[in-house]
């Protein structure tokens, strides 16, 4: 049975009563009002309401009752509304620094366009993947990585960016990414080898390898935003981007696979689809 409607059904007869009033206060017919009363009894194992020519009058059990359903009524709103709160509250999405900034901003555009609240927090892979497993979080993540218990979407290549100092004095390659995995970092590194940008490639953040890269103890800096440079490296920098297809920064979206949170799996979804969707474009 419907314990709460019972309750309130109870309750309107005592504020009532009378079982007639009550029943139309309630909206119904007073012979479902008194079916009601009686199965809520026999459930409780006693007898809430005395039945006089006048009306209803409550029993020594009935006041209890009374005052304890007032009390289980608004622990149940209190539920509700804690549901309630949870369902609009933002889903973290954890995103890899150098997830591009136009995808960063396509991805909250298009959940929020599908009814879906996103708060976008920036965390490098190896510790978003940490996360996303122990706490059911979806991330955008950096490939490689290991996928087992995880559901991931399909690749989504991005493009890489060069600036090339014309005359350095390092052959160190500076990648704008503070904490990259190890597996990327290889990866990657194995890329530009072939595409004939040597030398050691250490990630550090954007203003530092600007900088050393302006004073030429960077040999080049690469980064998933084409870089804006100052005036004075106009004539010593040059920008190009890498052909995708030979190098670039591959990204998932990603959640555990027994995630059942409706409102995360849904984030999940929509990220994937818009990973989809900005790189296909």
């Amino acid at each position: 049975m419907d314990l709460i409607r019972h309750l309130e059904l109870f309750e309107a007869v005592a504020s009532e009563g009378h079982f007639g009033r009550a029943a139309e206060r309630m909206g119904m017919a007073q012979p479902p009002m008194s079916q009601a009363i009686k199965r809520l009894e026999a459930e409780l194992g006693c007898v809430l309401l005395e039945r006089t020519s006048s009306g209803a009058v409550l029993t020594p059990a009935g006041a209890r009752v009374r005052e304890a359903a007032g009390r289980a009524r608004q622990a149940v709103a209190e539920v509700r509304a804690a549901a309630a709160d949870h369902a609009l509250a933002p889903v973290r999405l954890l995103v890899d620094p150098a997830l591009p900034g136009a995808w960063a901003a396509a991805i909250v555009r298009d959940a929020e366009a599908s009814g879906l609240a996103v708060d976008l927090e920036p965390v490098p892979t190896e510790g978003a993947l940490q996360r996303a497993r122990a706490a059911d979080l979806p991330a955008v993540v950096l490939a490689p990585f290991r996928a087992e218990g995880l559901r991931a979407s399909g690749a989504a290549p991005a493009l890489l960016w060069e600036a090339r100092h014309e005359a350095p004095r390092s052959r160190t390659t500076a990648l704008v990414h503070e904490k990259a995995s190890a597996a990327f970092l290889a990866r990657l590194a194995r890329e530009l080898r072939g595409l004939a940008v040597g030398g050691d490639l250490v990630p550090m953040p954007q203003a530092t390898a600007l900088g050393r890269l302006a004073a030429g103890r960077v040999h080049a800096v690469i980064s998933t935003e084409a870089p804006v440079l100052p005036e004075a490296l106009a004539g010593s920098v040059r920008v190009r981007s890498l052909p995708i297809g030979r190098a670039s920064a591959v990204f998932h979206a990603v959640l555990r696979r027994t995630a059942r949170d409706r409102a995360t799996v849904a984030v999940h979804a929509a990220a994937a689809a818009t990973l989809a969707r900005v790189h296909d474009a």
